[in-house]
């Protein structure tokens, strides 16, 4: 049956019987086995390699049972991980009783060669490759890839084109999952402290259908994920520092807007754990006063210098800065009230406003301002880009209304659009946005994001148009909110053939931005529609050692360089090819 016709899957819980069943088997010509689509109870692993030979990987396990009586040392032993390299046994590592994940950190590893990795845990295991460091290879690509509701589900034709470009590092820029997938409600405990395992369980079923999903790639492509507001369980998040949101009104939109985060300390680390685990040591590493975990640090592989960054943890929530705002879930709710009245939006910009915190910031700044150190490119990793790249009709305050916005055809343009203010984004606070495009500009960086289910490119402004870095965004895997960008009045000093959305803007917040190619979302005639008219995708850069130039690429879900054409090239507009030393275009 269609999704519509299907009923939806009850939550309640009650009744006085329970159900379970052992030993089935099935039997006949038509059934098939595959004992290789096996899944679990090691999930999948994730590791990077690091130039100095550091090796950071985990294991995602299945939620086992991990708590046994403190004298059955038999049963605690047996539970452990092991990890074999080249055959021989390294380490060994208890699986969290949280994240349900084993955690390998090993040094010492030569990194001119290929070594097979297994772990292994009872009578199972779970084998792949750690790759040699590819310091020869003319091309290397990065796959960035962020925003999985799980339409479309395992998603085995993305795996594929994924696979087709050949990465050699895969990087998921968060949002791997969203609170509905797999149709799953939520568990959240009643406040910020009151949670059992049932609550890590709703996170692991979820997260699980991202591991079924790239655990081939992930088996020996050096890989890591960071945490969004999703994958925490949050609609939008303001981190504040890693304080503990105000949850004695409701865990919705109220408690987002005060700042912090709903879920309890626990929790938020499992998942930390569970998606950066295999990331190097934070630079930093202290948690934060509520004691959740910090994962921002810098991973130094083939040649490339990656600052990884979580600009969604220490950044303030406007809500009680700017009370005249009456902001509700990250918009503004006297838009039209106070709009006529700036001067320019940069008024909104307010003293003690934080996106980065000091912590990061003092890394960043000592990141930029160091040598290359012998890298030949530097890519600043966060998950969302430095400005607010939407536009919605002018009589509309929230971006509530993207669900329901017209689908335009190919060659239409909506006549109503205008940039508008969305808290939910690095377009704000100004002051510290400009900051931080000084630091990527500084490091001849590119800035790599997602988030924003709108895959684009460009390049930031600050006191100019074009005076700092550029900047990529991928295009959701799938997704429920199809933004678009569709400004009314088109913009200033565009390239000669490109559409109208493209050029010099000032975005709702009035940062420049110089737009050069967007994934906008159209209604194209390929089904299933609920996926494909959402301009869903993937992020492809190509960094060319013989010249150090970088190809910035947004690539439909469809295609791959491998596929017949029309679905054997990028998105139209890309690809851009940029020299970072210069800060310029070249192609």
């Amino acid at each position: 049956p269609r999704p519509a016709k299907v009923p939806s899957i009850s939550q309640k819980r009650g009744g006085q019987w329970r159900c379970a069943i052992s030993k089935m088997a099935l039997s006949g010509d038509k059934v098939t086995a595959y004992p290789e689509r096996a899944f679990g109870p090691i999930f999948w692993a994730q590791h990077t390699l690091e130039s100095n030979g550091t090796l950071n990987l985990i294991a995602q396990f299945a939620p086992i049972k991990n708590s046994f009586p403190a004298d059955d040392l038999e049963a605690k032993k047996r539970r452990q991980a092991r990890l074999l390299i080249d055959g021989k046994e390294v380490a060994t590592a208890g699986i969290d009783s949280n994240s349900r994940v084993a955690q390998f950190r090993i040094s010492g590893l030569d990194t001119t060669i290929d070594h097979p990795y297994s772990i292994r845990y009872e009578d199972a295991e779970f084998s792949g490759t750690i790759r040699k460091e590819p310091l020869t290879k003319e091309q290397l690509i990065v796959a960035a890839l962020s925003c999985n509701d799980a339409t479309g589900f395992p998603h085995n034709p993305l795996v594929k084109h994924v696979t087709d470009q050949q990465p050699d590092v895969l990087a998921f820029m968060g949002d791997q999952i969203y609170e509905p997938i797999g149709g799953y409600g939520l568990l959240i405990g009643a406040n910020n402290t009151e949670y059992d395992d049932r609550t890590f369980l709703c996170f692991l079923r979820k997260y699980a259908m991202h591991g079924w999903t790239w655990r081939e790639l992930m088996r020996d492509v050096p890989c890591f994920a960071m945490p969004d507001d999703h994958d925490v369980f949050h609609g939008n998040i303001w981190g504040a520092g890693g304080k503990l949101a105000d949850r004695s009104v409701n865990a919705g939109a109220a408690a987002q807007d005060s700042g912090g985060y709903k879920m309890s300390v626990d929790f938020v680390n499992a998942v930390h754990q569970s998606q950066t685990g295999s990331l190097p040591t934070p630079v930093d590493p202290a948690p934060t006063d509520s004691g959740i975990t910090v994962y921002f640090t810098d991973w130094k592989y083939a040649g490339i210098d990656m600052a990884i960054l979580a600009d969604r943890q220490f950044k303030s929530a406007p809500k009680a800065l700017l009370p005249e705002s009456k902001v509700y879930n990250g918009w503004p709710q006297n838009y039209e009230k106070q709009r006529p009245a700036l001067t320019t939006p940069r008024e909104l910009d307010v003293d003690g406003a934080e996106m980065l915190g000091d912590r990061q910031e003092k890394f960043l700044t000592s990141w930029a301002e160091k040598e290359a150190d012998g890298t030949a490119w530097r890519l600043v990793i966060s998950a969302t880009p430095l400005m607010t790249l939407q536009s919605i009709p002018e009589d509309k305050f929230s971006d509530g209304v993207v669900p329901s916005l017209k689908k335009m055809r190919p060659g239409e343009y909506p006549e109503t659009d205008i940039p508008k203010l969305d808290y939910d984004s690095n377009g704000w606070p100004q002051t510290k946005r400009d900051e931080f495009a000084q630091l990527i500009a500084k490091a001849n960086a590119v800035h790599v994001t997602g988030d924003q289910h709108l895959g684009s490119t460009g390049q930031y402004g600050i006191g100019e148009w074009n005076d700092s870095a550029w900047w990529i965004s991928s295009p959701a895997i799938a997704n429920l909110w199809p933004r678009r960008w569709f400004p009314k009045d088109g913009g200033a000093n565009r390239r000669e053939g490109d559409p109208k959305y493209t050029g010099q803007f000032e975005d709702g917040f009035g940062n420049k931005i110089t737009l050069h190619a967007a994934s906008n979302p159209y209604d194209i005639d390929r089904e299933p529609s609920r996926l494909f008219d959402k301009a869903v995708g993937y992020a492809i850069l190509r960094l060319d050692r013989s010249n150090g130039h970088v190809s910035l690429e947004n690539w439909p879900y469809y295609a791959s360089p491998k596929v017949a054409a029309p679905d054997n090239k990028p998105y139209p507009g890309w690809p851009i090819v940029i020299d970072p030393k210069t800060n310029e275009r070249v192609k």
